[in-house]
């Protein structure tokens, strides 16, 4: 899943004012585990997942023929 995330440091100063960058940041979560990924990390299979989650949802070829 996408979150938007206030990420703000609080490095604002007079001589510097925010710039915003940090209040709205995309942060991506494996719909399963809720771990934060790279969202490169992440594969779409009707949730977004991460690699062990993904295979999780599979069966092995010997468990399908018990």
């Amino acid at each position: 899943m996408t979150v938007i995330e206030n990420d703000c440091c609080n490095c604002a100063t007079e001589g510097y004012p925010c710039t915003g960058e940090h209040k709205r940041v995309k942060h991506y979560y494996c719909d399963k585990c809720k771990q934060e990924f790279d969202p490169s990390e992440l594969y779409v299979a009707d949730k977004e997942l991460c690699a062990e989650c993904l295979l999780k949802e599979f069966k092995t070829v010997e468990e399908s023929e018990e």
